[in-house]
């Protein structure tokens, strides 16, 4: 996969990661890793999958994971 950009760190400086256990996303990593791949997915809007396999989802209480295995409703970001 080419690289398209640099990575950038969140404002504590750190990078988002994955956890293996139950797909949370977190700004903890010191290094870059592996980054999501962004699915376009109509018009307007993009499905990011992350490297587990699984799509970065959002709930209504604000919570955000990678536990989507299919790009559904909640998985579908507007551009």
């Amino acid at each position: 996969m080419a690289s398209c950009g640099r990575l950038l760190a969140g404002n504590n400086g750190k990078y988002v990661t994955v956890d293996a256990v139950d797909g949370s996303l977190n700004a903890i990593s010191s290094q870059p890793q592996q980054p999501f791949i962004i699915e376009l997915r109509g018009h307007c809007k993009l499905a990011l999958r992350a490297v587990n396999g699984c799509y970065v989802r959002g709930e209504q209480n604000g919570t955000v994971t990678a536990s989507a295995v299919e790009p559904v409703k909640s998985a579908l970001w507007e551009y």
